[in-house]
C-alpha cells in the first residue's frame, strides 16, 4: 500500500539496491538507497535527520531531491573491526532459534570475513570486488580481528546464551595457516558448537580435525554444478569433479554431517548438462542434497549474460 502520504522517510540497503539504485528509486515509496556498505552511512544519516541538518551529500546515499537523483560516491570500506555488537533486541526471541540435526539450537551468526576470494559468476561478491577497488582503490575482502570475533562470540554466549554460533562467511577456510592456528587458539576455550561453510577443494583433514577439536558439528558447501568443463567457463570454478569427491570423503571419513548446494537452470544449460549435476551428487555421501532454481540476481556476472541472452529484462527484480 502507498504510503508517501506519511512522509516517512524510506531508504532501502542491501545487494538490490547497490547494484539496482536507480530501479529502487523508481518507486515513489523509496526515497533513498544506499550503495554499498552502510554501518558509517546510516549512523550519519539518523544524526543529520535527528539534527535537521542537510543530508544530500553523504557517501554511498542515493537520493531523490526536487525531481532529480543525487548520486555520491561511493566510501571506502567499513572497518568491520569497529563494528558494535549486534544489537538483537530489535527481534523477537522466536528469531533466535533454528532448526538443525534433529533439534532446535538457540544459535547466532558470527562474522569472521566479507566478501570472498572467489570469482564465481553466480555471486555479488564478485562485483562488490570490482565497485569497491574501481571506486576507492580498496579490497572488499576482509578479514576481522579475533579478538572482535572473540567480542562478539562472549557477548553472544554469556549476555544472549547462545547454545550454537554460525561462522557468517562463504568459506571460513580461507584462512592461512598461521590465520587459521589463531582462530583454533581463540575458540579453544569456548565450547559451544558451530558449523561453517566450505568450499570443497579447501577442505582439509588436519584442519578439519582441528575444527572438530573445538566445537565443528556440520559443514555446508557448495558443488553448484556437475559439470567440470560448464562449471569452469560459465561459473568460473576450476574445481574437478574427482577433487570434490575425494574431499566430501575427507568429511565422511571424520564423521562431519554435511550438506551440499547445487543450483540448476544457468543460462545455457542443457537438460544433459543439469544432468550431470545429478550424477555427481550419487558421488557424494552427504547428509542433505539442496537444489535451487538459478537466479538473475542484481550484481551478480551471470545477470549480464541472462540479460543478453533474453531471460530476462533488465528492469526485472532479482
Amino acid at each position: 500500500k502507498h504510503i508517501s502520504h506519511l512522509r516517512i522517510p524510506t531508504v532501502f540497503g542491501g545487494v538490490f539496491p547497490t547494484f539496482a539504485p536507480e530501479l529502487c528509486l523508481a518507486y515513489d515509496e523509496v526515497d533513498m538507497v544506499c550503495v554499498g556498505e552502510g554501518e558509517k552511512m546510516f549512523v550519519e544519516l539518523c544524526d543529520r535527520m535527528e539534527q535537521r541538518r542537510d543530508y544530500s551529500d553523504l557517501e554511498n546515499l542515493w537520493l531523490k531531491k526536487e525531481g532529480r537523483i543525487i548520486r555520491n560516491p561511493l566510501g571506502p570500506p567499513t572497518n568491520i573491526d569497529e563494528n558494535p555488537v549486534l544489537d538483537f533486541s530489535l527481534f523477537d526471541e522466536s528469531r533466535f532459534y533454528r532448526p538443525m540435526q534433529g533439534r532446535v539450537w538457540r544459535m547466532f551468526p558470527v562474522e569472521t570475513h566479507r566478501g570472498c576470494p572467489y570469482r564465481c559468476t553466480y555471486c555479488n561478491s564478485p562485483s562488490q570486488s570490482d565497485m569497491y577497488a574501481e571506486n576507492t582503490g580498496a579490497r572488499y575482502f576482509r578479514k576481522k580481528s579475533f579478538a572482535a570475533i572473540r567480542k562478539d562470540i562472549l557477548y553472544y554466549r554469556d549476555v544472549l546464551k547462545a547454545e550454537a554460533f554460525y561462522f557468517w562467511a562463504d568459506t571460513l577456510l580461507a584462512y592461512k595457516d598461521k590465520e587459521f592456528d589463531a582462530f583454533i587458539e581463540m575458540y579453544s576455550d569456548i565450547k559451544l558448537p558451530f558449523w561453517c561453510q566450505a568450499f570443497p577443494e579447501l577442505i582439509d583433514e588436519e584442519r578439519i580435525q582441528r575444527l572438530i577439536d573445538v566445537g565443528l558439528f556440520r559443514v555446508g558447501s557448495g558443488v553448484e554444478h556437475g559439470n567440470e568443463d560448464f562449471r569452469r567457463r560459465i561459473l568460473k570454478r576450476k574445481v574437478k569433479n574427482s577433487t570434490m569427491v575425494e574431499k566430501f570423503r575427507i568429511l565422511n571419513k571424520l564423521g562431519i554431517p554435511f550438506s551440499v548446494n547445487n543450483i540448476i537452470g544457468f543460462p545455457t544449460e542443457t537438460r544433459e548438462l543439469a544432468m550431470n549435476t545429478v550424477e555427481i551428487n550419487r558421488h557424494i555421501e552427504a547428509d542433505s542434497y539442496n537444489a535451487y532454481s538459478y537466479s538473475p540476481f542484481h550484481g551478480t556476472p551471470l545477470r549480464k549474460m541472462a540479460e543478453e541472452m533474453g531471460y530476462c529484462e533488465p528492469s526485472m527484480i532479482a
